[in-house]
C-alpha cells in the first residue's frame, strides 16, 4: 500500500484504483489512531496530504467520466486536521516504478522504457 503521488492524469485506471483505495485505507488508519511508522519511514504516505490526494484522484475520475462513490466525511476530515504532518514521497522515483511495472502507465508517463 502506497501513495504514487504522480500526475492522476498520467496514471492507468489500475494504478489509479489502487491509490484511492490506499488513500481511504491509509486515511482510516490515521482516523483509527493506527502507526504509520513503516510507510512513513519507507516513504509511501505524506499524511498530511492525504485530503488532497484524495481530492486530485477524485478530479481524475470525473475526468475520465467515473462515479466517485466514497467522499470523505466531516467527522474524518476534522481528524485528519489534527493529523501530524509527516512523510515524503519520492515521485521521481514512483514515476521509475510504474514505468518499470505498467506498460499503460509507462506510455502515459512518456517514458520511451
Amino acid at each position: 500500500m502506497r501513495l504514487w503521488c504522480v500526475d492522476p492524469s498520467k496514471m492507468c485506471r489500475k494504478h489509479l484504483l489502487d491509490e484511492h483505495l490506499a488513500v481511504h485505507t491509509l486515511i482510516g488508519r490515521v482516523v483509527k489512531n493506527l502507526t504509520m511508522t513503516g510507510y512513513i519511514q519507507k516513504g509511501l504516505v505524506e499524511v498530511h496530504n492525504l485530503v488532497s490526494r484524495h481530492d486530485q484522484i477524485v478530479a481524475e475520475f470525473v475526468v475520465r467520466g467515473w462515479k466517485h462513490n466514497t467522499p470523505l466525511t466531516e467527522e474524518v476530515l476534522d481528524k485528519l486536521k489534527a493529523a501530524a504532518s509527516a512523510g515524503v514521497v519520492d515521485v521521481a522515483a514512483s514515476i521509475r516504478t510504474l514505468s518499470e511495472r505498467c506498460e499503460e502507465c509507462r506510455k502515459l508517463l512518456g517514458e520511451t522504457g
